[in-house]
């Protein structure tokens, strides 16, 4: 068995080709075919969905006029229709998260069987030119990377494209000089989101050709024949450096991933945060100066299209920085007056975040409830359940998301709570 020794220098980028890409692109569509009944009742559900959100809106304009008006049997009505919609939301989430976890799955099945059948077919003469790790790679690293964008990714582009189509209109009904005012950062958040796309696809290319490099470096170099080869030659030190400059490497491009559009994402959020009291300034002058075209039960409604009763998702890192295996826990304390119990209202999701950003996290979330009882694990010394166990040097990203249920009402105006998330560490051979 022979070895490759390359330079560990960066490989030049590739030039883009829009021909290869719409050839790429057509190659995909086959590997949906045979699913496109689920696929096809996975967009109707997204498309349901995305229209039940808008109805609260209008239900909440009527229920304030309700309350005005002492309409008993409005209120009712109205209030009711909410807590349904909330009700058919929550089953269609399950539903819509199977079928795409079931045909994102699926996929990646026949995706890798094919790329296996494939390597199969090719004559001797590819395996001899070509890096027995690299090789492994496009079946593990390679297809491991698509599986996030076929099974979360491409749903949520989906879902939230038809949410935002459906959003935009249910604010144009509610009133147009309001959307007018809400639209205008559009086309500004539009053109940042572009750039970082861009610039994160680059940077996701240059990290799996380098994950193939060390897979390559790995399988030649400390495998039997690798081992006797390197140290016949005397090119151990060189290896070493080789494998650590690769690795030096990979872990600057996963900073670069991880960091690429965050200021973007943190202006985002905080337009969450602003627009609904720009909207509310904007109407409230508008009131002020006499016009009819805004209604109080209007503004309300309108505002609670926004995205701004979700929170998040916000990345959180802990790492291990130590040399020894280490287990932690989170606790969560209020550290305000909370008259109104908003704490409880509150539902927290914290998931594993599995890619480059939070919006594609593990389905199955670490803790999910009442904001006044988040917890991780148990801080007590030794082992407890539910607690995260990092090996040395390693680390995660948590993603935490707060969410105020449609169903809440307006028993909560004016409340506020603030929390204290604790994370306590401790060493898993002190404290086995």
């Amino acid at each position: 068995m022979g070895m490759f020794f390359h330079s560990s220098a960066a490989p030049p980028e590739r030039p883009a080709d829009p021909a290869v890409r719409r050839a790429n692109l057509r190659r995909i569509w086959p590997l949906f075919a045979h699913y496109r009944l689920r696929l096809g009742g996975l967009v109707g559900l997204i498309v349901v969905a995305a229209a039940l959100g808008v109805i609260p809106a209008f239900l909440l304009k009527h229920v304030i006029t309700a309350i005005t008006t002492s309409n008993a049997r409005a209120l009712s009505y109205n209030a009711g229709g909410m807590i349904a919609i909330a009700i058919a939301t929550g089953v269609l989430g399950v539903i819509q998260t199977l079928l795409s976890n079931q045909v994102g799955q699926r996929v990646m099945h026949d995706l890798r069987a094919a790329v296996f059948r494939h390597l199969q077919r090719l004559s001797l003469a590819f395996f001899t030119r070509t890096r027995t790790g690299e090789v492994q790679s496009r079946i593990s690293n390679d297809i491991g990377g698509v599986q996030n964008v076929v099974t979360n990714t491409a749903t949520s582009i989906a879902s939230n494209v038809t949410t935002v189509i459906a959003t935009a209109v249910g604010m144009a009904l509610l009133n147009w000089e309001l959307a007018l005012f809400a639209f205008a950062l559009i086309p500004f958040f539009v053109l940042l989101t572009r750039r970082v796309g861009n610039e994160r696809r680059r940077i996701a290319k240059t990290t799996q050709e380098t994950l193939a490099d060390i897979s390559s470096l790995v399988q030649e170099s400390l495998s039997v024949s690798g081992i006797l080869l390197g140290k016949t030659m005397g090119r151990s030190n060189e290896l070493a450096d080789r494998f650590e400059a690769d690795s030096l490497r990979l872990s600057n491009l996963e900073v670069r991933q991880r960091m690429a559009g965050r200021w973007v994402m943190s202006a985002i959020q905080m337009s969450f945060s602003i627009m609904p009291a720009a909207v509310y300034w904007f109407g409230g002058l508008a009131l002020a100066h006499g016009s009819h075209a805004i209604s109080i039960p209007t503004l309300v409604a309108f505002t609670n299209q926004f995205p701004g009763k979700v929170v998040g998702p916000n990345a959180l890192l802990v790492s291990n920085d130590g040399t020894g295996e280490m287990r932690y826990a989170m606790t969560s304390v209020s550290t305000n007056v909370d008259t109104k119990g908003l704490r409880n209202q509150l539902v927290l999701d914290v998931s594993l975040m599995t890619g480059a950003t939070c919006a594609t996290v593990n389905p199955t979330p670490i803790y999910n409830g009442p904001l006044a009882d988040a917890v991780i694990g148990d801080p007590a010394e030794g082992g407890q359940t539910g607690d995260r166990i990092l090996a040395a040097g390693a680390s995660e990203t948590l993603c935490f998301t707060t969410t105020f249920p449609r169903s809440s009402g307006n028993t909560f105006m004016l409340a506020a709570t603030d929390t204290t998330f604790t994370f306590d560490a401790e060493q898993t051979y002190v404290n086995p």
